[in-house]
């Protein structure tokens, strides 16, 4: 009667050590913000992020900044990168490295 009880003692424990186990796996596979900041009503989050493999195992990675932004009725999320910057100066960075690119492109023409 006591090898029972033990028995199921056991099995009861190796199953929560397994529930745990599969609770941290799905934890490392969330969306985790570590720092956020608002700045002109928008809301900057410093986060770690999953890939979404699946034998991933140094996952979430980063942390990486991205902005909420609201776009009509939806707000999502733009990524800035691995260094904080303003929406305004990420986007004034893209449009130099844009007409960076098309002068480059422009010189290989001529």
């Amino acid at each position: 009667m006591e090898n029972s009880k033990k028995e199921t003692e056991n099995k009861k424990q190796e199953e929560r050590n397994q529930a745990r186990k599969y609770i941290g796996k799905a934890e490392s596979r969330r969306f985790c913000v570590v720092e956020s900041r608002v700045i002109d009503r928008i809301t900057y989050q410093n986060a770690k992020v999953p890939c979404g493999k699946k034998r991933c195992t140094t996952c979430p990675h980063g942390p990486y900044w991205y902005a909420r932004v609201w776009h009509g009725d939806k707000r999502t999320r733009v990524y800035i990168g691995k260094e904080f910057m303003t929406l305004n100066e990420f986007n004034l960075k893209k449009r130099i490295e844009k007409l960076e690119k098309e002068k480059k492109e422009w010189k290989e023409r001529s």
